[in-house]
């Protein structure tokens, strides 16, 4: 047999090897321990070498456990981190075992320390995820239940068992079925089989719970079949939706009260569906039509209709249907209890789901017949009115011909005159150049009278642009202060001006400029009217020459939504406003080669601003501006 070499065995091992001294002095170590820790034999007898290669958390603790092992000889085991000579610490699990004498005195130790810094990680993970999971399912603000396969609550998070005010003890090892309304325990049991039937596949339904002080309260539960440490369980998530619930039940409420309503209502009512086909119609709709419910919801709601009116009314609705604008259209219908037509103006809009598809659509049919036969006895008033205007103007041609004879006849026969008086200059033996000249000029200057004529009477016809003049902008602001003067007054509205000493002054339109600042400053009056507060208007020069003027209240402010909508044409935050005061504003302004915008306050309110450069005037002075109110 080899004789094998037992110091090459020891110092080639994978395993750290050390040997200590009863006092816990380490004087030998094998060369894997000198090559993980960088150090000699020699460095061994270092006083501080345990600091040097032990983690700074496990000193301690180590050098406790050393001295209580050595005190009582029996061997010992622990795990803790040693730093390598790359600088970073890796555990171990460090075994020692006794050399002892007969008598049982300890001569020496030997040690043996196994890398397990791979399992330690492991494990830690493991830990941190445990960790996780549990803060999540203790802590998570959503009901969690873990039942077994015998409905008995395994655990329960502690806002599963606040919900249900219960503490989780209370809860943990009875039957979950005891918190269910007896009317549900059967089909709460039926989905939990169902569960564990599928493992892993999710299930969905909806009970009532008890609490413990006997009020009820609805879940939405969702299931799921797990193992749990070798065990089938089922994870139970639950969703409170007792406010969800009695929702829905108000909503059924009110839709038969609204159902009444609708079947009440002195007008025809319906719905359709999106392929046409109509579903309801209300009581007053049948009664008036002589249909039944069945016919109306299927294709005998046409029959009720004219039939000159039907194909073009029908068209109208395809249209409708097919590119889901609403739809309106004027149409008879015969009532049932005379066989009479009445005009109906039929309307109806769509309902769309949140991605813009059409689920139905909602119709109302209004008796206008009255209001068809006052429109046919207007048409023939204003038939009437159109010949008596026509009988006028031809009276007024008549009038204004020999207005114009007369004016004209002077000039002409003046112009007659001189021409005759021209030629005999002329046709003298020795024509007169000058008298023949004077003559002629005189003709020029009664030709320039008639034409003034002409075009005087021809203007009454004509549409002239806006008419410009020089205006000085501070007088226009006092003068609308005068006029809302009243109405301030009346909501507690004080109005303060500051305007620049010397203004410049404009070429504007002052009708238009009048109604521009009276629609801003009556905004601001509209928007403090429940409040109060100070409106304020002011003037100054930019910068580039331009004049800037400012309205500002303390209202209502902006609308945030749709702050950058304001100018927009028909767009109101009013009631009952119009939606075209803004838009109209700022087009005077472009008009006029300035800018209108408009900013919400610090505090409270908005600022309206709109600049007109001087510049800017002098060019519309030229005509290019044209009206602006004719655009809406």
């Amino acid at each position: 047999m080899q004789k094998v070499d037992l110091r090459s065995v020891v110092n080639l091992a994978p395993q750290m090897l050390t040997v200590m001294e009863p006092d816990g002095r380490v004087t030998w170590a094998n060369e894997v321990v000198l090559d993980f820790l960088g150090i000699s034999l020699a460095d061994l007898d270092a006083h501080d070498l345990r600091a040097r290669i032990f983690h700074p958390q496990d000193v301690e603790k180590l050098g406790e456990e050393r001295r209580a092992a050595l005190a009582r000889g029996l061997p010992f085991e622990s795990e803790q981190r040693m730093r390598g000579k790359d600088g970073k610490y890796r555990w171990f699990l460090v075994r020692y075992r006794p050399q002892t004498t007969a008598q049982g005195r300890v001569v020496r130790w030997y040690g043996g320390a196994t890398d397990i810094e791979e399992r330690k990680q492991s494990q830690e993970a493991r830990q941190a995820v445990e960790e996780q999971w549990r803060a999540a399912f203790e802590s998570n603000p959503t009901m969690y239940f873990i039942v077994d396969a015998t409905a008995t609550i395994v655990s329960v998070n502690a806002l599963g068992a606040e919900q249900l005010g219960y503490s989780a003890s209370e809860l943990v090892g009875r039957s979950v079925l005891d918190i269910f309304h007896d009317s549900d325990r059967a089909a709460v049991r039926k989905h939990a089989d169902e569960c564990f039937g599928r493992p892993g596949r999710m299930m969905r339904w909806e009970a009532r719970k008890i609490r413990k002080d006997g009020t009820m309260l609805w879940v939405r539960e969702t299931g799921n079949a797990v193992m749990l440490k070798k065990r089938p369980v089922l994870l139970v998530v639950c969703e409170d939706i007792t406010e969800q619930k009695r929702a829905e039940d108000a909503a059924r409420r009110s839709e038969r009260e609204l159902r009444a309503v609708i079947d009440t209502i002195p007008v025809m009512a319906w719905t359709t569906m999106p392929d046409g086909s109509n579903d309801f119609a209300n009581q007053h709709w049948l009664e008036y039509t002589g249909i039944s419910s069945k016919a109306a919801t299927g294709a005998g709601w046409k029959l009720s209709f004219h039939a000159a009116d039907f194909a073009s009314h029908w068209e109208k609705w395809r249209t409708s249907l097919a590119t889901g604008m609403p739809f309106e259209n004027e149409a008879r219908i015969q009532r049932a209890r005379d066989g009479e037509y009445r005009w109906f103006l039929h309307r109806g809009i769509p309902l769309r789901d949140e991605n813009g598809n059409i689920l139905k659509w909602y119709g109302v049919s209004t008796d206008i017949d009255g209001r068809k036969r006052a429109e046919a006895e207007i048409e023939r008033l204003h038939q009437l009115e159109r010949e008596l205007v026509q009988m006028n103007r031809v009276s007024m041609m008549g009038e204004l011909a020999a207005s114009l004879s007369h004016e004209i006849a002077q000039p002409v026969s003046a112009a007659v005159a001189n021409a005759e008086a021209c030629l005999l200059w002329l046709q003298r033996e020795t024509p007169d150049l000058r008298e023949a000249c004077e003559a002629a000029s005189r003709i020029v200057e009664d030709l320039r009278r008639t034409a003034d004529i002409i075009d005087r009477n021809r203007s009454l016809y004509r549409r002239d642009a806006p008419k410009r003049e020089m205006i000085n902008l501070n007088e226009l602001v006092r003068e609308i202060i005068v006029l809302l003067r009243d109405k301030s007054h009346q909501h507690a509205i004080s109005i303060r001006t500051e305007l620049d000493t010397a203004p410049a002054t404009i070429s504007a339109d002052r009708v238009q400029l009048q109604q521009v600042l009276l629609n801003l400053m009556l905004n601001g009056v509209e928007a403090m009217k429940e409040t109060g507060g100070e409106l304020t208007v002011t003037s100054n020069k930019t910068e580039d020459g331009e004049l800037l003027i400012s309205v500002s209240d303390a209202g209502i402010g902006l609308p945030v939504e749709n702050a950058g909508r304001i100018f927009d044409p028909f767009f109101t935050t009013k009631a009952h406003g119009t939606g075209v005061g803004l838009a109209i504003s700022r087009r005077i302004i472009e008009s006029h080669g300035g800018r209108l915008w408009a900013t919400a306050n610090s505090g409270r309110g908005a600022t309206f601003r709109f600049t007109l450069s001087t510049e800017a005037m002098m060019n519309a002075m030229t005509g290019r501006a044209t009206s602006v109110v004719a655009h809406y």
